[in-house]
């Protein structure tokens, strides 16, 4: 066809129509202008063991031991590997922040789920713990100091407000998180302006199973390859029940309940 046949055909063709466009309402096409409020949160967790556990037991312990307010729902995922969905963001976040738990004196791992993450993709495989920091020198006891301590023994998250508030303690208390792959720190040593040094010790709350022998979470000694293979006794060991601490709340001043 010739192009001046072509054009009187379109000359009452319009295209306005195609810029002005197709509203889909909402309300029809079931498509939500605000995304949902979220009604529940859920955290991946296992138990740091190779051992078999009882299941059906741990989930009646830990949820006893919990109390959440809104309930508490467990699924199993593989083989001590578990899905604990909360109901209420705050008890979730309590159970976050008072840990480490454990079952059995296993250490529970565990990282808040995000949405549209697979669970057996998620790395378990650090802890927070509570950590008392004993024999920092006069001068040395700032947040600073706290911070630098902390991210020797693990990840620094935070230190106890109450560590300033008594004058003379024993201890401070720093909130890490600690690598279970890598043995525990058992001290640090602090070298001072003038060129002087000491040792900083550490303790840990709530520190459940781990060996005397390499310090690494999970096992004791008694299974430890590297322990069997050794020519040392347990007394020479450099790891030792003395690194729990006694309690998990600071020394109160003198004359409080």
């Amino acid at each position: 066809m010739d192009v001046r046949e072509i054009i009187p055909s379109t000359e009452g063709i319009s295209l306005d129509d195609e810029e002005e466009g197709v509203r889909f309402e909402d309300e029809v096409y079931g498509i939500t202008a605000q995304p949902p409020v979220r009604s529940t949160w859920t955290l991946v967790r296992r138990f740091l063991t190779d051992r078999i556990m009882k299941v059906e037991m741990m989930k009646r312990v830990m949820a006893w031991t919990w109390r959440p307010l809104m309930g508490i729902e467990v699924t199993d995922v593989l083989p001590n590997l578990y899905l604990f969905m909360f109901f209420n963001k705050t008890d979730m976040r309590r159970v976050l922040e008072e840990g480490p738990w454990a079952f059995e004196n296993t250490t529970l791992l565990c990282q808040v789920l995000d949405d549209g993450v697979d669970p057996t993709q998620v790395v378990l495989n650090t802890v927070d713990f509570c950590l008392q920091v004993y024999d920092i020198p006069l001068g040395y006891r700032t947040v600073k100091v706290l911070e630098r301590i902390g991210d020797f023994a693990g990840v620094f998250l935070r230190y106890d407000e109450r560590n300033f508030e008594r004058p003379w303690t024993s201890f401070y208390r720093v909130r890490i998180t600690h690598d279970v792959t890598v043995p525990l720190k058992r001290r640090m040593k602090i070298i001072m302006w003038d060129g002087t040094w000491s040792w900083i010790n550490f303790k840990y709350e709530r520190l459940h199973m781990f060996c005397f022998f390499c310090g690494i979470m999970g096992h004791t000694d008694k299974f430890c390859l590297a322990a069997r293979r050794s020519l040392l006794s347990p007394d020479q060991y450099l790891f030792g029940a003395a690194m729990r601490a006694g309690g998990n709340s600071p020394a109160k001043l003198l004359g409080d309940k």
